[in-house]
């Protein structure tokens, strides 16, 4: 019995040790966070899939939060922008267009 529980410590004590060794990619996006292993299948393929998921990412706030309508307020449109431009979504002459181009909608509108 003594040596049934010396072998189940042993096979703990190299799991919780194995365990956050890994060699991990860890991608983090709001509340939600994936896990990647850096050499499977390969190192290269999953920084790729990760840039990927950034770009896809990042094109999907900028497609959804650069569009307005005549309802909507000149604040938040300002809001979203400052948002996209601080993490780096947008750059500061995108920012400036879609203003310059909300402004002179609601000028002929």
């Amino acid at each position: 019995m003594l040596f049934f529980n010396i072998f189940c410590f042993s096979i703990i004590m190299i799991v919780i040790y194995i365990i956050p060794h890994q060699d991990v990619i860890i991608l983090e996006g709001g509340a939600n966070y994936l896990v990647f292993y850096r050499n499977a299948p390969d190192e290269e393929e999953v920084l790729a899939f990760i840039n990927k998921v950034i770009k896809t990412a990042k094109n999907y706030y900028k497609v959804h939060y650069t569009k307005y309508d005549k309802y909507t307020a000149e604040e938040e449109l300002n809001g979203r922008l400052y948002w996209l431009k601080n993490n780096e979504i947008i750059t500061e002459d995108e920012f400036s267009d879609i203003m310059e181009s909300y402004k002179m909608d609601r000028l002929v509108n």
